[in-house]
């Protein structure tokens, strides 16, 4: 999972032309999206809620048995386990994580005070290099420089 998760943030560096160096914390949050492995615990955990109160007798059958008694002799018992952890939830609490559980542990864990100040310039950067906004407000070097530091200090 971490391969993709790199491959991930290397092909978001590319499209947005940030830096190569740009802290792997910074750069789905940049780009306005989830970090990959959030996006996916995410996904994982809806997906595991719905199996566990499906109407098909056998699903929720498998599904309790894997989450509640086998959990790490099952693949769907290790993914809420993961999910739960990853994002500070009891495993009880499944059902209650969401994309803004997930923000907000982003926030709290991924990202510091500093980081929301640099992504801040550094979007506002990004929408001129990408004629998204106007570009009268720096110079080119500025526009060169800024992202360089911003991104990797």
């Amino acid at each position: 999972m971490e391969d993709v998760c790199i491959t991930w943030r290397k092909g978001l560096k590319r499209v947005w032309e940030l830096p190569t160096r740009t802290h792997s914390g910074l750069v789905a949050p940049l780009c306005g999206l989830l970090p990959l492995r959030f996006e996916l615990a995410c996904r994982c955990s809806r997906f595991i809620v719905k199996c566990l109160n499906s109407s098909n007798s056998i699903v929720r059958f498998v599904a309790g048995r894997g989450v509640l008694h086998q959990r790490m002799h099952s693949p769907i018992g290790r993914n809420a386990q993961y999910s739960a952890t990853l994002l500070a939830t009891p495993l009880s609490k499944l059902a209650s994580i969401n994309k803004k559980v997930s923000w907000t542990t982003v926030n709290n864990r991924v990202l510091s005070g500093s980081d929301f100040s640099n992504m801040n310039v550094i979007r506002e950067l990004l929408y001129i290099m990408h004629n998204f906004a106007d570009m009268t407000l720096y110079s080119k070097d500025e526009i060169d420089f800024i992202p360089e530091y911003c991104c990797t200090s």
